[in-house]
């Protein structure tokens, strides 16, 4: 039976800025239009004020549905997951699992972008993600390690 010992799942970072930057001009683009239709110096037509005023009102709302619903979509995105379990490594990305026994594992190497793992049999197996709260050359020192201290029998298996 596998226990899973610890997990890892890809930054969120990337998608909450670009959430936060299109809501962002998103909501300028209202208080620029909304001030228009506030201009009093004539600069606008009074004939297009109520119309700017208003529309600004509902782009800035707008702005703010987008942030209120995207970040919540990015945090709960579930598309890959590495666990580190007693019998081996997991890596599930989009419904695909791929599974390596301890014993199949020749070298774990991390890259800033990349984690990459090298089978006995000479096969190389790329991770293209950057994962929360560990550097991949961290965590591919971490993963040796506890690899190490399971083949040696000082981790339950």
């Amino acid at each position: 039976m596998s226990t899973p010992i610890v997990w890892y799942r890809p930054s969120p970072l990337k998608g909450i800025i670009k959430f936060a930057i299109f809501s962002a001009v998103q909501m300028m683009t209202g208080v620029i239009l909304m001030a228009l239709g506030l201009d009093l110096s004539s600069r606008v037509g009074e004939v297009w004020q109520p119309f700017l005023f208003v529309l600004g009102i509902a782009i800035v709302i707008a702005g703010v549905c987008t942030a209120g619903m995207g970040f919540p979509y990015v945090l709960s995105k579930d598309n890959a997951i590495l666990i580190v379990q007693t019998n081996g490594l997991v890596f599930e990305k989009q419904g695909k699992k791929v599974f390596f026994d301890w014993n199949s594992i020749d070298t774990i190497q991390g890259t800033p972008k990349t984690l990459t793992i090298k089978t006995n049999t000479g096969e190389t197996f790329a991770i293209n993600e950057q994962f929360v709260g560990a550097k991949n050359p961290y965590l591919a020192e971490t993963i040796t390690e506890m690899r190490r201290k399971i083949l040696l029998g000082m981790m339950p298996s």
